[in-house]
C-alpha cells in the first residue's frame, strides 16, 4: 500500500514541476508577446467543433501569468 501512496506523491510532485516549469517558461515572454498568443489560444478555442457544440465548458481565471481565457468566458 505505500507504494500506492509513494507513486501518488511522484505523479502529483511530477505536475508540480512541470506546471512550474511552463509558468517560468511563459514569464519569460514579454507581455506584449503572451497577449499575442493568448489572443491566438482564445481564437483557435473558438474555432473547434469540441467548443461550438460543447454543453459545458469549464475555464479559469488566469493568475501568476496563465493563460488569459476572458475573452473566450465573455
Amino acid at each position: 500500500m505505500q507504494e500506492i501512496g509513494q507513486y501518488q506523491y511522484e505523479i502529483r510532485q511530477n505536475k508540480t514541476d512541470v506546471r512550474n516549469d511552463y509558468l517560468e517558461r511563459r514569464a519569460a515572454i514579454p507581455a506584449e508577446e503572451r497577449a499575442v498568443l493568448d489572443e491566438k489560444i482564445c481564437r483557435n478555442l473558438l474555432s473547434t467543433v469540441s467548443y461550438r457544440f460543447a454543453d459545458t465548458v469549464l475555464m479559469f481565471y488566469p493568475v501568476r501569468g496563465e493563460i488569459d481565457l476572458r475573452p473566450v468566458m465573455r
